[in-house]
């Protein structure tokens, strides 16, 4: 008991030590989301490296300082339920923690790394055919959808009139600016849209 209450007493120090590292954390990733690139074609290499593979860095090594605290609380725990939502509770905790931390870094590190391949990368125009028109979300925004490379990509715009009420396959060819990313990934630069005669369904 007395060994259970001096890890609960470190635990309490640790945690108390890392809030505000925490916070900055939170801080940081909603501030790298807000300024974050416009991505499209990202794909299984990009997620296994930017995000797979930081979350399981992140557990693993949450998992290794935190494991005697946990096997001591789970052995406080009587009943399986409570092992169960402790546990749950945990996972949880250290998929927040890697995401801000491990996950952060990592895209910090693809965003500068990005950015870097934009100076020399070739402008790219492309044309294809518009999906989906559709709002979504606070505000009213309008969502593109449009198939490209056997890929559905999807850009948020501001509100469209004219597509308004044209929710699949609208008469418009979206017209997009891009430049090569890393890990096979496409920065999405500029993009607009253009009204077309259509006489024939669109092919998939």
């Amino acid at each position: 008991m007395r060994k259970t209450r001096s890890l609960k007493s470190q635990q309490r120090w640790t945690d108390k030590k890392l809030y505000p590292w925490v916070v900055a954390s939170l801080v940081l990733t909603v501030v790298q989301h807000v300024f974050s690139l416009d991505l499209i074609g990202v794909g299984a290499r990009y997620s296994l490296w930017i995000t797979w593979l930081p979350l399981a860095v992140g557990l693993f090594v949450l998992a290794i300082t935190r494991w005697r605290y946990l096997m001591a609380r789970s052995s406080d725990e009587s009943g399986a339920g409570w092992r169960v939502l402790l546990w749950s509770f945990m996972l949880v905790q250290g998929l927040l923690f890697s995401y801000t931390s491990f996950g952060l870094a990592a895209r910090f590190i693809a965003d500068i790394l990005t950015r870097n391949e934009m100076r020399t990368g070739e402008v790219i125009h492309e044309q294809y055919p518009i999906h989906e028109a559709f709002m979504q979300g606070r505000g009213n925004r309008q969502h593109l959808t449009f198939f490209r490379e056997g890929h559905l990509e999807m850009v948020h715009c501001g509100c469209v009139p004219e597509m308004a009420d044209q929710r699949w396959d609208p008469p418009f060819d979206i017209v997009i600016s891009t430049t090569p990313g890393i890990l096979g990934t496409t920065v999405l630069l500029d993009y607009s849209w253009l009204k077309l005669e259509r006489d024939e369904p669109i092919d998939k």
